[in-house]
Formats: C-alpha cells, sequence, structure tokens
C-alpha cells in the first residue's frame, strides 16, 4: 500500500523509525532555481508572493532587479532559496535518501518514481513561470554568488552553470 508521511523535526529521526520508508527528493540547478524564484516573487505579480518580498527585502517587488534580488537573498533565509542539501537528511557528504529526482529531467525522474514505488501518477504543473533560459540573467559577479551560495548543492548533486 503507497502511504506518504512528511517528516517534522530531526529528519535522522524519522529515518530510524521508519527505515523502510522509500526516501526521496526533488532539486534544481541553482542558478535556474535562483531566476526562477526572482519572476515567481518579483514579476509574477502572484497573491502574497510581492507582500512577502517586500517584507524580506523593504520595498516593491517591482522595484527589485535580478541582481538586487541575488545579492540580497543570500542575506535573507527563506525555504523557496534555502540550498537543498539542508532540505534533505545528510551527513555533510552523503544524502540519506533513496532516490533525487532533477526539475531538469523531472517527467524521465517521475516515471521511475512511479515505477519504484508501483503507483501511476501524473505530473501536473503549476507555479510555472515565464523568463528567459537562466543563463541570460548572469554576470560573472552574480553567478559566482550563487555558486558561493549554493556550493553544497553544487557539488552533492553535480550541477554546473
Amino acid at each position: 500500500m503507497f502511504d506518504f508521511e512528511m517528516w517534522r523535526g530531526d529528519e535522522h529521526d524519522v529515518i530510524r523509525s521508519h527505515p523502510d520508508y522509500f526516501k526521496f527528493g526533488i532539486v534544481r540547478n541553482p542558478w535556474d532555481r535562483m531566476v526562477s524564484n526572482w519572476s515567481m516573487f518579483c514579476r509574477a505579480r502572484l497573491p502574497g508572493r510581492e507582500e512577502k518580498i517586500q517584507r524580506l527585502f523593504g520595498k516593491p517587488a517591482a522595484d527589485i532587479g535580478f541582481d538586487e534580488f541575488i545579492r540580497g537573498s543570500v542575506h535573507i533565509h527563506n525555504h523557496h532559496w534555502q540550498p537543498f542539501v539542508e532540505l534533505f537528511p545528510w551527513d555533510g557528504d552523503t544524502l540519506q535518501i533513496d532516490f533525487v529526482a532533477r526539475l531538469e529531467s523531472l517527467n524521465d525522474d517521475w516515471k521511475e518514481l512511479n515505477r519504484r514505488l508501483g503507483i501511476q501518477l501524473d505530473l501536473g504543473v503549476d507555479n510555472r513561470t515565464a523568463h528567459r533560459h537562466y543563463r541570460e540573467y548572469y554576470d560573472d559577479e552574480l553567478r559566482d554568488i550563487v555558486a558561493t551560495s549554493f556550493k553544497d548543492d553544487i557539488r552533492v548533486f553535480g550541477y554546473a552553470f
């Protein structure tokens, strides 16, 4: 039977308590992720997002350019741009999950998840933002800021600009 439980508290306790659970996560290229975050929070005019970014940055979302968003976000804790390795159980070197899906190959990875779980769930699309290819937004400085902020994600998941 298929069941789902969202872990709370110390993830290592949950792993010890439920050793037979299939543990997986979905990751994304950090440079692409940050363009998507900026587009969603500062350009998409989504209810609630503009207010949240104004509280975090102290100014209207429409007034925050991509460069300011990147420079500022490294100083503001938010799960939308928190490194994935901080969200997954890991020992500082090795992830302690069974499968990592990538947004860049999500259709194929979703099929693999369905196969491993013995289920057939369709993958819908939600929160899609309209923006150009992520590389078009970066200069060397901004690329390096993201590389530094997400150094563990880049190393663990093998991402490159």
